[in-house]
């Protein structure tokens, strides 16, 4: 999965290597205030140097002014970078999409194409540029600040993080719960984006004005919108005890380097400056510590939107591109139907259900069976016809005969399920379809 994802960040290399140089300076700068503290009271305001104070003043006025600046190059490249996959994730989708066959676009409602058009997109994209940027801050601030300390204090250090590895592995636990939450979460508001394509599109509104089914659509989507709703608070709540946990740890950690800190200062072991500095870094660890804690929390989550993605890209179409393709030209059009059979329903599930790969997981475990594909009845069966060029052919009989059935075989817009389609004594199959 890492492997594909980073496929459509490669081509912004440039881009993410800004990103990557400006996390490592905004990181370095976070260090920077505490020692400039740790300055001040050991030296500037003992010595009286009124010269020090001055340049620890514009110090502190300059580190957050430089960060700021740096945080905007940073916001641009991120921008840059997660449009751009935007715009390839969206413009691959497209044209995928548009090479599946009429079965596949019948058995799928619209508002689910577009909300893996749109949403998921847009989440692949977070996860990004919010996601994995978040990660990589948390993991080289941490890292900075605690060189700082183990320099400073190392006994100090051990003892402000001793406790944060306890809560790794209730992350990997919260972690899969989340992920499962999220990918039903989704599945929730495509089903409703394709309740809503369907009522507000004009055949949609005719039939439902036409059939008096106002109160029935009403309600539908209602039951749909309440589990959006449902997931949406199930999601807020989860992880919640951990995470309120982590920030337990992060209280009794710091009165454990008061305590210590200040034991350390009063028998001379350290100074105050270097324990003022030490509780300014401690108050600056502690929230990358816990975040790298829920970073598996976070990845999981951010990952269901590219499996989406990935699972609709993934699609094979059921009228693929012969790979050596035959050529009609020059096409004189005589049609040909030898023993066609054909129905319009395939033995598996269609369109992106073929796909939901996690829910079906999720039914699985619940207990439930899988759904079986129906018999169908064949709209055509064992169909033999030429239509040679020049001649007027009629097609004549009842609905449902097979009338359209018959047009849509010819450019294959569907693939027979028995027999063959000719042109020209070419199998519509074996010929190219642009």
């Amino acid at each position: 999965m890492l492997k594909r994802v980073w496929s459509y960040g490669r081509p912004y290399k440039r881009g993410l290597i800004g990103v990557l140089i400006t996390i490592l300076i905004i990181s370095g700068l976070v260090v920077v205030p505490p020692m400039l503290i740790r300055l001040l009271i050991d030296e500037a305001l003992p010595e009286k140097n009124l010269t020090q104070l001055t340049l620890l003043g514009l110090g502190m006025i300059l580190v957050p002014l430089v960060s700021a600046l740096v945080g905007v190059a940073q916001r641009w490249w991120s921008a840059s970078v997660g449009e751009g996959i935007i715009f390839d994730l969206r413009r691959e989708l497209f044209a995928h999409l548009q090479r599946m066959s009429l079965r596949f676009f019948t058995a799928t409602k619209t508002g689910e194409l577009m909300n893996r058009l749109n949403s998921d997109v847009i989440g692949a994209q977070s996860a990004i540029t919010g996601t994995f940027v978040s990660i990589i801050s948390n993991v080289v601030a941490v890292v900075f600040i605690l060189i700082v300390m183990i320099q400073s204090d190392w006994l100090l250090t051990l003892l402000a993080v001793s406790a944060v590895p306890l809560f790794v592995i209730p992350a990997r636990r919260v972690a899969k719960v989340l992920r499962r939450v999220t990918q039903q979460g989704m599945e929730y508001e495509a089903a409703m984006s394709g309740t809503l394509q369907e009522s507000f599109n004009v055949s949609g509104a005719l039939l439902t004005r036409l059939f008096g089914r106002w109160n029935e659509e009403a309600e539908k989507f209602s039951t749909e919108a309440a589990l959006v709703r449902d997931y949406g608070i199930r999601r807020a709540m989860v992880g919640r005890g951990f995470f309120a946990a982590l920030g337990l740890v992060s209280a009794v950690g710091t009165a454990a380097v008061f305590w210590v800190g200040g034991y350390r200062v009063i028998n001379g072991i350290i100074t105050p400056g270097d324990l003022m500095m030490f509780i300014a870094l401690l108050a600056q660890l502690y929230g990358p510590l816990s975040a790298i804690s829920n970073s598996r929390v976070e990845f999981a989550t951010s990952l269901v939107s590219f499996e989406r993605v990935f699972e609709v890209l993934d699609l094979d179409t059921d009228v693929p591109e012969p790979a050596e393709p035959e050529s009609l030209a020059p096409a004189t059009g005589r049609v040909e139907f030898e023993n066609v059979s054909f129905r319009y329903q395939s033995d598996g599930v269609e369109g992106l259900e073929a796909v939901k790969r996690f829910s079906w997981h999720a039914t699985a475990e619940e207990g439930h069976s899988l759904p079986q594909a129906s018999t169908r009845e064949w709209a055509l069966e064992d169909l033999d016809f030429v239509a040679e060029p020049g001649s007027l052919v009629a097609l004549v009989g009842p609905s449902g005969a097979g009338k359209t059935t018959i047009s849509y075989l010819v450019p294959r817009l569907y693939d027979v399920t028995k027999g063959r389609v000719l042109i020209d004594g070419h199998d519509v199959r074996k010929v190219a379809l642009t």
